[in-house]
């Protein structure tokens, strides 16, 4: 975001360029900027398809970080098998 600029979604108005923040966007083009209900569902669609990290953020144009978080906040990785409780009839 341009320094003195408004962000129409949130009303957060940008002080000053972040050169750091602006050699991330040069190769992820969507870090920093909000997730859209568009980019949950494909990331959904390719974590189904079991693509690896590296092709998500390649494809979203973000972070393998942001991609990790975003995965575990909407839970899209199937939750790990429960432990079987153990039998008494075997504890006998």
């Amino acid at each position: 975001m341009e320094p003195g600029v408004r962000c129409p979604r949130c009303g957060y108005t940008a002080r000053f360029k972040n050169p750091q923040r602006q050699l991330v966007q040069q190769s992820y083009t969507k870090a920093f900027t909000p997730w859209i209900a568009e980019d949950d569902k494909r990331l959904a669609e390719m974590v189904s398809q079991q693509a690896n990290i590296l092709e998500i953020s390649q494809a979203l144009g973000r972070q393998p970080g942001a991609i990790l978080r975003r995965i575990e906040l909407l839970e899209l990785r199937a939750p790990k098998p429960a432990t079987p409780a153990p039998d008494d009839q075997f504890l006998s």
